[in-house]
């Protein structure tokens, strides 16, 4: 998501930057602006249905003081465009319209259903009913911020937002356990808040901050910032998959950038197939996803890289289509193999992490009609066994292609019994897909190379805790609604 506030910002520029997020999610794009015309709110349908940001860029109002954008990556509530972001409601008196990068657990919604006072449809998703209570208790209180610091706790998931309110102002909102992204940036005394810095980059606005934990951030058009916390203590639980997965190598995070915090990855993942006896072959890289780690991975082991092994014919993210379907035909036209640099030698294979399996598993048919020596698989992360309900799409197990091989957590309170753990996983992986050998890391490489220790990140889909669990924090106001 992004937004600007302020009138210094062309609408082409708007876009440009809005454009540099779509890695996050493609089901749907949406825009408010604000302008002396009024308020204009408009959608089309995600690249399914040929859509995308460009066709919004007549709505985005040349004169426009005010803009929000969204692109959707659905991890709640029905397909239809109600559902679609940014939400944008009124009660006659009062408007809000809310963009939401996050999730909020299924228990934690249906509670807040029960304090709706406007009832909505079954299939309403997370953000829609995160507005809706927003705005029915919004008469209760004088101003949209002490609105916010009232309802937020009730939020016990997921969000980072971004809301325009009728005050013509836009709030920057983060939940008290830092797990989702979004930052600051400034361009022509004009405030811009995006999910990730590669959309400042790309619209000339400088990286001013990251939006804290717990923070409320009000922006005006003339410039103006305020900034108040409602929550603190919480400590940080940021999603160990957004710089593993999610973010663009050139976005900024902890001062760094996403492809140093992936480079040192590669490197100790390298190492520990190095401390296997293994080197030799050719590093090759899954593009676009599996790059930096090869770096990493080639600088660990002294091996030249292959990237023209793999040439990457379609430059889509398969792991956030909805559907097994939609994610196989992605994967079926996104890879082409190169039979020169493959047959007969050993390659190894590096990737960021192994999910669902889909894209590994036909890559590695198209692989094996050229006849490698030998494959090793080297990842650049701890395997991915449990469900999370923060704002990646993976509600069930059972898709998930370690859990289906092996349902035993780890002992993390043990190193030994966890490093054996985690061999017993590479090799079941290893023989289900066929290949030589798997290497993934451990959790100390990853918090080593990510700068974090384990109570920084949630890493609940690694089988640890849930962000929220035994974490709580200290809310400025708690109000019995």
């Amino acid at each position: 998501m992004i937004a600007t506030a302020g009138p210094n910002i062309p609408p082409e520029d708007f876009i440009a930057g809005w454009w540099r997020l779509r890695h996050r999610g493609d089901g749907a794009w949406g825009m408010i602006t604000v302008s002396g015309q009024g308020v204009q709110h408009d959608h089309v349908p995600g690249s399914n249905g040929h859509g995308n940001p460009i066709n919004l860029l007549n709505n985005a109002g040349v004169d426009a003081y005010i803009r929000l954008g969204h692109d959707r990556y659905a991890t709640s509530g029905g397909a239809g465009s109600e559902n679609s972001q940014p939400i944008y409601l009124s009660d006659g008196q009062n408007t809000l319209g809310l963009a939401h990068n996050g999730n909020l657990p299924g228990k934690v919604v249906q509670h807040l259903r029960t304090l709706l006072r406007t009832p909505l449809p079954d299939d309403a998703s997370d953000s829609r009913v995160m507005t809706q209570l927003l705005l029915d208790f919004r008469p209760r209180f004088t101003t949209w911020e002490e609105t916010f610091v009232a309802l937020l706790p009730r939020f016990q998931g997921a969000f980072s937002l971004a809301c325009l309110t009728d005050e013509d102002a836009i709030y920057a909102i983060r939940d008290p356990w830092d797990i989702r992204p979004l930052c600051l940036g400034r361009k022509n005394n004009t405030w811009v808040v995006a999910s990730e810095s590669v959309a400042l980059d790309s619209m000339g606005a400088t990286y001013m901050r990251e939006v804290e934990p717990g923070e409320i951030v009000c922006l005006r058009p003339d410039g103006r910032i305020t900034a108040t916390k409602y929550a603190s203590g919480a400590g940080e639980r940021r999603c160990a998959l957004e710089p593993l997965y999610f973010s663009k190598i050139d976005s900024i995070v902890d001062q760094e950038t996403i492809r140093e915090q992936r480079q040192r990855l590669g490197e100790l993942v390298g190492a520990r197939f190095l401390n296997k006896g293994k080197r030799e072959g050719f590093v090759v890289p899954i593009l676009n996803s599996g790059k930096q780690v090869a770096i990493g991975v080639a600088r660990a082991l002294g091996l030249p890289i292959a990237e023209e092994a793999i040439r990457l014919a379609l430059d889509k993210r398969s792991f956030i289509q909805n559907t097994p379907a939609t994610r196989t035909e992605v994967v079926n036209q996104k890879h082409v193999v190169n039979g020169e640099y493959i047959r007969g030698k050993c390659i190894i294979l590096c990737d960021d992490s192994l999910v669902r399996g889909t894209s590994l598993i036909a890559l590695l048919a198209k692989i094996r009609e050229h006849n490698p020596a030998e494959i090793h698989i080297l990842l650049g992360s701890e395997p991915v066994i449990d469900i999370c309900e923060w704002g990646v799409d993976l509600p069930t197990r059972t898709e998930l292609f370690v859990y289906n091989l092996l349902q035993e957590r780890p002992d993390w309170s043990n190193q030994d019994e966890y490093l054996s753990w985690l061999a017993k996983v590479e090799d079941l992986v290893a023989k289900e897909l066929g290949v030589d050998s798997v290497t993934y890391l451990d959790r100390k490489s990853v918090n080593l190379a990510l700068n974090r220790t384990d109570d920084q990140l949630c890493r609940h889909c690694f089988g640890g805790k849930k962000p929220t669990e035994d974490n709580p924090p200290t809310y400025r106001i708690e109000l019995d609604i």
